[in-house]
């Protein structure tokens, strides 16, 4: 049997579970804190070079949208239509991105379902389509999933029409919105526009990094 001493095992944390990775009263994985992360991904970037981050996006031959951060960035107007704002996302993705492809979250929602008005204006089922009109709050709206897979089915259905690739992808969309954008950048140089950092790391682990194309 080999001799234990005490000054080697006080080497090492006297845990049963990695602190760093584990609450120590619950025993659940901690969650990633991603706003640090970013932070320090930029800080990095900018000690590096004052051309190493900036503001505006870059001007390449294809785009790939995360549908999830598209649907925040588009203003909504109380009293338009369903209709009227899927029209303005897409007016949106064709004016900044042009044939842009668009990866949005999955949903159960069957697809062609249109978005209900929210609960408390407690409309009939036939009225639930795209000529109902928005009168709450965006944010209150884009919570129930229902709501929100709805108002995506009728974007989805308006940028086909207009010659954009659309995905919708089971479940969350990240690990698609990734492949989709390594796919385009076999053919083309592509741009990868989202917000989420875990869109990043997919990319540093799944992209060819000697290409200089996405």
């Amino acid at each position: 049997m080999q001799e234990t001493f005490l000054e080697e095992v006080l080497e090492y944390e006297l845990s049963p579970f990695p602190p760093a990775l584990f609450d120590e009263t619950s025993y659940i994985m901690r969650k990633p804190d991603k706003t640090q992360l970013a932070k320090a991904i930029d800080d990095y970037a900018g000690s590096l070079s004052d051309e190493a981050v900036t503001n505006e996006v870059p001007q390449t031959e294809s785009y790939v949208l995360d549908g999830g951060s598209l649907m925040h960035r588009v203003p909504w107007t109380k009293g338009s239509t369903y209709g009227a704002i899927a029209d303005s996302y897409v007016d949106f993705t064709l004016r900044n991105y042009g044939m842009a492809t668009v990866v949005f979250d999955g949903s159960t929602i069957s697809e062609g379902q249109y978005p209900p008005t929210p609960s408390a204006e407690k409309p009939s089922k036939s009225k639930r389509h795209s000529n109902n009109r928005f009168t709450g709050k965006k944010e209150e709206f884009l919570s129930l999933d229902s709501n929100k897979q709805g108002l995506i089915n009728l974007i989805i259905d308006r940028l086909r029409k207009k010659g954009c690739t659309v995905m919708n992808a089971e479940g969350y969309a990240d690990y698609d919105i990734v492949q989709a954008a390594i796919a385009v950048s076999e053919c083309k140089t592509t741009s990868l526009i989202g917000e989420d950092t875990d869109l990043l790391i997919l990319l540093l682990h799944h992209m060819d990094s000697r290409k200089k194309t996405l």
